[in-house]
């Protein structure tokens, strides 16, 4: 059973890649958007609905019915476009998977094939959970306010408007990231230069190479 779920969980992985400058996109800059969403949300208090009709979760849940196809859809097309840049690591300090195998951890190289497959499959399950989570939220809100009193309303609405707005914040965050990959990055060779189509090693340390994820 354990094996089974961790394989339903797999897309997931991508958090276990490691790179210098990925915690910025997975944490930090959703805790900064999150944050500050959910200061807004919770400052305006019940003048903002957050489990109703056209309320604060049902917003987002609207969006991800189209977002979680075009994960999909993104995901269908990196596995399978046939690009030799695809099929290159990344720039600069090279992303890597840490990964389990017969009990001896693993850091693997990734490619930019299968960076991106890591990166919009994770969008893709992490889409249906959020639209699957705020979708059960807003059904039983009603009956599970009616038995709680105020404070605890409160302290639950608070910390569930928190979460929720982080984890929305990291699927925004990444998928701006994967956006770039798509619309720019992908057309280019890892040394940056169009006539270049040769494979470089994974850490391009050489002046002028460019890097995938930057640590600006």
């Amino acid at each position: 059973m354990r094996a089974q779920v961790s394989q339903l969980l797999t897309p997931f992985r991508y958090l276990k890649i490691e790179h210098t400058v990925k915690h910025k996109i997975d944490v930090v800059l959703p805790l900064i958007v999150g944050l500050l969403v959910s200061a807004i949300v919770l400052a305006l208090g019940s003048s903002v609905s957050v489990f109703g009709d056209g309320g604060y979760v049902s917003l987002i849940t609207d969006l991800l019915q189209i977002m979680t196809g075009f994960y999909v859809a993104a995901l269908a097309a990196v596995a399978t476009f046939p690009s030799p840049v695809l099929d290159q690591p990344l720039d600069g300090s090279p992303a890597m998977l840490v990964e389990m195998r017969k009990g001896v951890e693993k850091r693997i190289p990734l490619t930019r094939r299968r960076f991106l497959s890591l990166l919009f499959g994770h969008l893709a399950l992490l889409s249906i959970c959020i639209y699957f989570i705020g979708g059960f939220a807003s059904l039983v809100s009603s009956g599970v306010a009616a038995l709680l009193p105020e404070g605890a309303r409160l302290c639950i609405r608070a910390s569930f408007v928190i979460i929720y707005s982080v984890v929305s914040a990291h699927l925004l965050v990444v998928t701006m990231l994967g956006l770039y990959y798509l619309s720019y990055r992908i057309h280019r060779p890892p040394s940056g230069n169009q006539a270049d189509h040769s494979p470089l090693p994974l850490d391009a340390s050489r002046a002028g190479t460019h890097n995938d994820l930057k640590d600006n």
